[in-house]
C-alpha cells in the first residue's frame, strides 16, 4: 500500500480530523517502538529470557 493510498484511507476514516492531529497521535507510539527495537538490539538477553526460561 502506496503513502497516498494510506493517507487517503486515514482521511476515509476520519474525515473530520486533521491530518496533523493523527500524526501527531502517533508519534509517541512510534518513538516507543523504535527505543524498544534500539534497546532489544543492545540489550539481546531482554529479548531471550523468557524462551530461556521455558526449558
Amino acid at each position: 500500500m502506496g503513502a497516498l493510498q494510506e493517507w487517503r484511507l486515514i482521511k476515509g476514516v476520519a474525515k473530520d480530523v486533521p491530518l496533523r492531529v493523527i500524526f501527531t497521535g502517533v508519534v509517541p507510539f512510534l518513538v516507543a517502538s523504535v527505543a524498544a527495537i534500539i534497546l532489544i538490539m543492545i540489550l539481546p538477553e531482554i529479548a531471550l529470557y523468557i524462551p530461556t526460561q521455558m526449558r
